[in-house]
């Protein structure tokens, strides 16, 4: 990250949003550089906790959810590494093909 990193912070339930406006491009596709961090609450004060967070290299953003705090660096990126998981899994099953027998009548 630099001193111009642009910070962006979101409530967990809008991640998503912030996910698709930051990370995946045009095509559809995640920038695979794409970095799970934990950040520290107050700055200079690791016993105040980290929240997780994303960073992504390929446009200098930082996403931020303010809503979650964790005491431990590893539960915080734990917790961003879940809630990607669910939003990438979220996203195939909307762009997978319904067949006939899906249709409810």
């Amino acid at each position: 990250m630099t001193p111009d990193t642009k910070t962006f912070v979101t409530p967990w339930h809008q991640l998503g949003a912030h996910y698709d406006m930051h990370v995946v491009d045009a095509s559809g596709q995640p920038d695979t550089c794409t970095r799970y961090i934990a950040r520290q609450r107050e700055h200079g004060e690791p016993g105040g906790g980290y929240r997780p967070a994303l960073y992504v290299p390929s446009v200098d953003r930082l996403i931020v959810v303010i809503d979650r705090s964790f005491r431990d660096a590893g539960h915080a990126r734990a917790y961003i590494a879940n809630r990607v998981r669910m939003i990438t899994q979220t996203r195939r099953q909307q762009q997978m093909p319904t067949t006939e027998d899906d249709v409810c009548a």
